[in-house]
Protein backbone atom coordinates (compact mmCIF):
# COMPACT_ATOMS: atom_id res chain seq x y z
CA UNK A 1 0.00 0.00 0.00
CA UNK A 2 1.32 3.53 -0.81
CA UNK A 3 0.12 7.16 -0.47
CA UNK A 4 2.35 7.98 -3.54
CA UNK A 5 1.00 8.03 -7.31
CA UNK A 6 3.93 7.66 -8.65
CA UNK A 7 5.27 4.76 -6.87
CA UNK A 8 1.62 3.13 -6.98
CA UNK A 9 1.67 3.13 -11.36
CA UNK A 10 4.98 1.62 -10.96
CA UNK A 11 3.24 -1.29 -8.77
CA UNK A 12 0.67 -1.69 -11.13
CA UNK A 13 3.16 -1.53 -14.37
CA UNK A 14 5.05 -4.68 -12.51
CA UNK A 15 2.25 -6.56 -11.45
CA UNK A 16 0.39 -6.42 -15.15
CA UNK A 17 3.98 -7.35 -16.54
CA UNK A 18 4.33 -10.44 -14.18
CA UNK A 19 7.59 -8.76 -12.80
CA UNK A 20 8.56 -9.81 -9.36
CA UNK A 21 11.07 -7.37 -7.51
CA UNK A 22 13.80 -10.30 -6.85
CA UNK A 23 17.15 -9.72 -5.23
CA UNK A 24 19.79 -9.28 -7.76
CA UNK A 25 22.91 -11.49 -6.77
CA UNK A 26 25.94 -11.73 -7.77
CA UNK A 27 27.05 -15.25 -9.14
CA UNK A 28 30.02 -15.62 -7.14
CA UNK A 29 28.11 -15.03 -3.82
CA UNK A 30 25.28 -17.66 -5.22
CA UNK A 31 27.81 -19.94 -5.38
CA UNK A 32 29.26 -19.39 -2.46
CA UNK A 33 25.91 -19.34 -0.57
CA UNK A 34 25.45 -22.86 -2.63
CA UNK A 35 28.63 -24.46 -0.87
CA UNK A 36 28.02 -22.88 2.54
CA UNK A 37 24.34 -24.67 2.29
CA UNK A 38 25.79 -27.72 1.47
CA UNK A 39 28.23 -28.00 4.78
CA UNK A 40 25.36 -27.41 6.60
CA UNK A 41 23.72 -30.59 4.67
CA UNK A 42 26.86 -32.36 6.13
CA UNK A 43 28.39 -33.21 2.68
CA UNK A 44 31.79 -34.23 3.43
CA UNK A 45 34.57 -30.55 3.15
CA UNK A 46 36.04 -32.65 0.51
CA UNK A 47 33.34 -33.43 -1.93
CA UNK A 48 32.16 -29.90 -1.39
CA UNK A 49 35.91 -28.84 -2.33
CA UNK A 50 36.49 -30.69 -5.33
CA UNK A 51 33.67 -31.65 -6.53
CA UNK A 52 31.42 -28.92 -6.21
CA UNK A 53 34.66 -26.53 -5.85
CA UNK A 54 35.57 -27.80 -9.35
CA UNK A 55 32.44 -26.55 -11.15
CA UNK A 56 31.92 -23.22 -9.12
CA UNK A 57 35.03 -22.51 -9.77
CA UNK A 58 34.80 -23.01 -13.64
CA UNK A 59 31.59 -21.16 -13.72
CA UNK A 60 32.69 -18.11 -11.48
CA UNK A 61 36.32 -17.84 -13.63
CA UNK A 62 33.95 -18.35 -16.87
CA UNK A 63 31.62 -15.57 -15.94
CA UNK A 64 33.92 -13.57 -15.25
CA UNK A 65 35.76 -14.27 -18.25
CA UNK A 66 32.66 -13.21 -20.29
CA UNK A 67 31.56 -9.79 -18.11
CA UNK A 68 28.67 -11.55 -16.17
CA UNK A 69 28.53 -10.73 -12.73
CA UNK A 70 24.53 -11.49 -11.68
CA UNK A 71 22.91 -14.83 -12.00
CA UNK A 72 19.93 -13.48 -13.70
CA UNK A 73 22.00 -12.66 -16.98
CA UNK A 74 22.91 -16.67 -17.08
CA UNK A 75 20.30 -18.28 -19.79
CA UNK A 76 20.73 -21.71 -21.27
CA UNK A 77 22.48 -19.93 -24.04
CA UNK A 78 24.87 -18.45 -22.02
CA UNK A 79 25.51 -21.59 -20.06
CA UNK A 80 25.62 -23.08 -23.32
CA UNK A 81 28.85 -21.22 -24.51
CA UNK A 82 29.46 -22.19 -20.75
CA UNK A 83 29.56 -25.91 -21.19
CA UNK A 84 30.84 -25.50 -25.03
CA UNK A 85 34.35 -24.02 -23.46
CA UNK A 86 34.77 -27.31 -21.72
CA UNK A 87 37.52 -30.35 -22.26
CA UNK A 88 35.95 -33.09 -20.20
CA UNK A 89 35.41 -36.77 -20.80
CA UNK A 90 31.92 -37.71 -21.10
CA UNK A 91 31.32 -38.75 -17.68
CA UNK A 92 32.77 -35.68 -16.31
CA UNK A 93 30.55 -33.37 -18.52
CA UNK A 94 27.78 -35.14 -17.22
CA UNK A 95 28.18 -35.11 -13.83
CA UNK A 96 29.95 -31.60 -14.28
CA UNK A 97 26.23 -30.60 -15.81
CA UNK A 98 24.24 -32.36 -12.60
CA UNK A 99 25.79 -30.49 -10.47
CA UNK A 100 25.05 -26.86 -12.64
CA UNK A 101 21.30 -28.20 -12.34
CA UNK A 102 21.64 -28.84 -8.51
CA UNK A 103 23.05 -25.06 -8.39
CA UNK A 104 20.86 -23.43 -9.90
CA UNK A 105 17.91 -25.43 -8.66
CA UNK A 106 19.30 -23.90 -5.30
CA UNK A 107 19.32 -20.27 -6.48
CA UNK A 108 15.40 -20.81 -7.77
CA UNK A 109 14.56 -22.49 -4.76
CA UNK A 110 15.71 -18.87 -2.98
CA UNK A 111 13.61 -17.01 -6.12
CA UNK A 112 17.04 -15.33 -7.04
CA UNK A 113 16.10 -16.36 -10.62
CA UNK A 114 12.35 -17.19 -12.00
CA UNK A 115 14.13 -20.61 -13.78
CA UNK A 116 16.23 -23.13 -13.74
CA UNK A 117 19.05 -22.35 -16.91
CA UNK A 118 20.69 -25.43 -16.33
CA UNK A 119 17.47 -27.70 -17.30
CA UNK A 120 17.39 -27.22 -20.96
CA UNK A 121 21.28 -27.92 -21.17
CA UNK A 122 22.02 -31.15 -23.12
CA UNK A 123 23.83 -33.75 -21.92
CA UNK A 124 26.67 -35.74 -24.12
CA UNK A 125 25.96 -39.47 -24.96
CA UNK A 126 28.36 -41.99 -22.31
CA UNK A 127 31.17 -43.04 -24.31
CA UNK A 128 32.23 -45.24 -21.38
CA UNK A 129 33.08 -48.44 -22.57
CA UNK A 130 32.50 -50.76 -19.89
CA UNK A 131 35.17 -52.49 -17.67
CA UNK A 132 36.35 -55.73 -18.26
CA UNK A 133 37.70 -58.16 -15.43
CA UNK A 134 41.32 -58.61 -15.62
CA UNK A 135 42.44 -61.82 -17.96
CA UNK A 136 44.51 -65.14 -16.14
CA UNK A 137 47.56 -63.31 -17.05
CA UNK A 138 46.92 -60.18 -15.66
CA UNK A 139 45.65 -61.40 -12.67
CA UNK A 140 49.05 -63.51 -11.97
CA UNK A 141 51.18 -60.11 -12.48
CA UNK A 142 49.01 -58.30 -10.37
CA UNK A 143 49.28 -61.01 -7.31
CA UNK A 144 53.00 -61.24 -8.12
CA UNK A 145 53.79 -57.49 -8.16
CA UNK A 146 51.71 -57.36 -4.59
CA UNK A 147 54.58 -59.65 -3.34
CA UNK A 148 57.18 -56.88 -4.39
CA UNK A 149 55.70 -53.93 -3.10
CA UNK A 150 57.86 -53.15 0.36
CA UNK A 151 61.29 -52.58 -2.89
CA UNK A 152 59.23 -49.95 -4.45
CA UNK A 153 60.73 -46.39 -3.38
CA UNK A 154 58.25 -43.92 -1.66
CA UNK A 155 55.48 -46.50 -1.28
CA UNK A 156 54.39 -46.43 2.13
CA UNK A 157 51.37 -48.11 3.87
CA UNK A 158 49.64 -51.51 4.79
CA UNK A 159 49.79 -52.70 1.64
CA UNK A 160 54.04 -52.22 1.31
CA UNK A 161 54.67 -53.43 5.02
CA UNK A 162 52.41 -56.47 4.53
CA UNK A 163 52.39 -58.36 1.48
CA UNK A 164 49.79 -60.72 2.72
CA UNK A 165 47.54 -57.80 3.32
CA UNK A 166 47.90 -56.90 -0.32
CA UNK A 167 46.97 -60.49 -1.11
CA UNK A 168 44.33 -60.49 1.05
CA UNK A 169 43.32 -57.39 -0.18
CA UNK A 170 43.48 -58.24 -3.78
CA UNK A 171 41.28 -61.07 -2.99
CA UNK A 172 38.44 -59.53 -1.59
CA UNK A 173 38.56 -57.14 -4.60
CA UNK A 174 38.76 -59.91 -7.04
CA UNK A 175 35.77 -61.63 -5.83
CA UNK A 176 33.63 -59.08 -4.46
CA UNK A 177 34.08 -56.43 -7.52
CA UNK A 178 34.72 -53.65 -4.78
CA UNK A 179 37.20 -50.98 -5.56
CA UNK A 180 40.82 -50.38 -3.53
CA UNK A 181 38.96 -47.64 -2.00
CA UNK A 182 35.80 -49.71 -1.15
CA UNK A 183 37.93 -52.59 -0.05
CA UNK A 184 39.82 -51.11 2.29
Amino acid sequence: RTSNWTTAEKQKRKIETGEEDRPRVEITTALESWQSALRGAKRKERTVKQVHGAMANSLRAWCAGAGYTRLDKLTTDVLDRWVGSWDYASTTHRSRIDLARSFFKFCFARKWITENPAAGLIKPKNAQEPTLPFTAEEEIRIFAAAEHFSERPNFGGLWAEHCETARAMLYVMRWTGLRASDAF
